[in-house]
């Protein structure tokens, strides 16, 4: 056991020893530094493999006598619990943090001069990357990983204390690993837009690209995971409550959105050379942000069960957390120097930029593709920043209603800004223009008219010609004379169509749902409620369990029977919760209570009923398809055109200082080359629709 935790300390020496040769290689030109800054990446690479392998063995076999396994399995475990024990604690999802950032990274230590990256652009990189995975390795180091468990602890629990019932579920065997993943992905697009911002290489792209898009995909996944595990699981009703831990996993996505829009436009055009590096660095630290807020016991009032005191003023809780956890000290010092570097090299990259030309936009200029995407990208960004601000200032206490009003606005304006940007080419800037200043005003009479539902009226007109004009613009980007090339670009639409489903679906489901908690009598008449028919048939009591079963007719037609109840495991309570799906509305029984009095059996439930459930699940499934689908597009078309990138590797390379003032050559269009040319003629036949 002792040589695991020597191995994570040669770890963080060798991440330390990565950074040093890479600055070697920079300040000094010494090409023997270079390489062996690459040979030590790969070496920490196998280092934390072999740890990971390590601790996943110890689980698999149920060994005990190393403290983390014994508090996150125990003997007698399926073995899918036994691998999802890995990463229950902290230090098992910090080293599989790392270990997701280092795959990716070598990968690209071994192809970046077929793919034409510059080697200030990708020392400057590494020295990103292994700063912030030396990081993660001196938290893990913090907590010695494979200490041995105490003697007392083996005596009350001799078979290992095992991961808690609520996380014995199949979903929480995906959730973790699937963060963890987004995790670890987005520490290269950070590093290399800090890059960017040091040397002014645009090839930056070409190593952050591909790498930010899988990482959207795998927290948009992760995200999807974790409401449906709240939903089935918990119990609570609901798979998103703007819980403290739920909303700051939410901040990272937002702006990791704007990012990969700024950072398309900056891969085309060269646009937004000092925005799209710094949403892509600031995305990052909202990523640390979220695990600080994870680990900040106490710091916000929450559902998830923090330890520590909630009492006292935010500040007061903050500094005593600070004075006594080391690990949650080391994220927030994370998360201040990544925006404070961010801040310091956006401001020397603006300085030693050329001034540009002023511009002057016309009134019909403000409907353009320029303008629509940033508009786009400054939208994301500002309700990211309130979604923060919200929460930030909410410790003492924040709830949904506190969310509702300003994040509903934004969602909404950006939902007319999006039909905009989907249809203005078709229908000309008079008629787009018209026609989204209809449907905002039939959002206010709406609201107007229907106070009592005032957001769902309000939403129901921009979201109804949202939805039409994203299946639109889906359904006209299809090519069958080049179906494969034409794929990225559908892909883009069923995003954007997926996000306004997943609206609907929220806002129908959070503000059209009802709920009551009922007496039901075993063999009794039953009660009804929101047009159902609900009956008691059966109490089932077993030894360490009790089950109800709950007939469910409506209209008269029987639909089936649920048997929701709670199951007693490792000496808790879980509640075993039912849902009934239905193309419309989800029927969702949770058990309270059961009672036997004169012979006659009596259940309490809650019952609750969700509109568009289907409608919210369905935009999660076309969302992580949607990405999923452009990303291996993209990545096949890159592999096809990689000879390309290969001959601009050499002039990349070879302007070495030039490129870190700035003057560095202009990228070959390689990884989006045939996207980018089905795009442009697109819109070179569309021209002539303009007003």
């Amino acid at each position: 056991m002792a040589w695991g935790n020597l191995v994570v300390y040669v770890a963080l020496l060798l991440a330390l020893a990565g950074i040093a040769t890479s600055l070697a290689r920079l300040f000094r030109r010494d090409e023997r530094a270079a390489r062996a800054s690459r040979w030590i990446t790969v070496a920490l690479l196998a280092l934390v493999t072999l740890v990971l392998a390590y601790l996943y063995a110890a689980f698999i076999t149920s060994d005990v006598s190393i403290d983390y396994v014994w508090r996150y399995t125990r003997e007698g475990h399926p073995l899918k619990y036994r691998l999802a024990g890995v990463l229950a604690g902290m230090e098992g999802s910090l080293l599989f943090w790392v270990w997701v950032a280092l795959v990716p990274w070598v990968y690209e230590e071994l192809t970046w001069r077929r793919r034409g990256i510059g080697q200030d652009l990708l020392d400057w990189t590494r020295v990103g990357v292994l700063s912030m995975v030396g990081v993660l390795l001196y938290v893990l180091s913090l907590h010695d990983i494979f200490r041995s468990t105490p003697a007392d602890a083996l005596l009350f629990y001799p078979d290992g204390y095992g991961l808690s019932p609520l996380l014995q579920t199949d979903l929480m065997v995906v959730h973790p690993p699937v963060v963890f993943i987004a995790y670890g992905l987005l520490v290269i697009p950070c590093a290399a837009a800090l890059a960017h911002l040091v040397t002014g290489d645009r090839g930056w792209t070409r190593v952050s690209m591909w790498w930010g898009r899988a990482g959207w995909l795998f927290l948009t996944l992760g995200i999807g995971i974790g409401a449906l595990w709240a939903y089935v699981v918990l119990g609570w009703g609901g798979y998103w409550g703007w819980d403290p831990v739920e909303t700051s996993s939410l901040l990272p996505w937002l702006l990791l959105t704007a990012f990969m829009h700024a950072q398309l436009m900056n891969h085309r055009r060269g646009e937004y050379p000092i925005m799209a590096p710094v949403l892509g660095s600031l995305a990052f630290a909202l990523v640390v942000f979220a695990t600080f807020a994870t680990r900040a016991g106490g710091l916000w009032v929450s559902v998830h069960t923090f330890p520590g005191d909630v009492s006292g003023s935010g500040l007061d809780r903050l500094g005593t957390i600070l004075a006594e956890d080391g690990t949650v000290r080391t994220y927030l010092a994370l998360v201040i120097g990544i925006v404070a570097v961010t801040a310091l090299l956006a401001w020397r990259a603006s300085r030693r930029r050329p001034r540009e030309e002023e511009r002057y936009y016309s009134l019909g200029d403000l409907i353009s593709d320029d303008m629509l995407m940033f508009a786009t990208v400054t939208l994301m960004a500002v309700t990211t920043l309130v979604t923060l601000v919200i929460l930030v200032g909410g410790v003492n206490g924040v709830g949904p209603d506190d969310f509702h009003g300003p994040v509903g606005l934004l969602a909404v304006v950006g939902m007319a800004l999006l039909l905009v940007c989907l249809v203005w080419r078709d229908l000309g800037r008079r008629r787009v223009a018209l026609l989204a200043l209809g449907t905002l005003a039939a959002s206010g009479i709406s609201a107007v008219a229907f106070r009592d539902q005032v957001f769902v009226a309000a939403s129901v007109p921009v979201l109804a010609v949202a939805l039409a004009g994203a299946a639109y613009r889906a359904a006209r980007s299809w090519s069958r004379k080049r179906p494969w090339a034409s794929l990225g670009l559908v892909s883009a639409h069923l995003v954007h169509l997926a996000v306004v489903l997943v609206l609907v679906g929220y806002v129908g489901s959070t503000f059209l749902s009802e709920e009551q908690g009922m007496t039901l009598e075993v063999g009794g008449a039953g009660q009804d409620f929101a047009g159902y028919t609900f009956k008691a048939t059966a109490l089932d009591l077993g030894s360490d369990s009790v089950f109800a079963t709950i007939a469910i007719a409506r209209g008269g037609r029987d639909l089936g029977t649920e048997r929701p109840g709670q199951v007693l495991m490792d000496g808790q309570l879980r509640t075993e919760i039912r849902v009934r799906p239905g193309a419309l509305e989800d029927v969702y029984l949770s058990y309270v209570d059961s009672s036997s009095a004169n012979g006659t059996d009596t259940v309490d439930l809650t019952v609750k009923v969700l509109p568009m459930m289907t409608v919210l699940w369905g935009g999660m499934i076309l969302m992580v398809g949607g990405i999923a689908l452009r990303v291996i597009v993209e990545r096949t078309t890159a592999r096809r055109e990689a000879p390309a990138a290969a001959e601009g590797a050499g002039a990349s390379r070879s302007r070495g200082r030039r490129g870190r003032r700035g003057r560095g050559p202009r990228p070959p269009a390689t990884e989006e080359g045939r996207y980018e040319r089905l795009v442009e003629e697109e819109l070179s036949r569309m021209d002539g629709k303009d007003d």
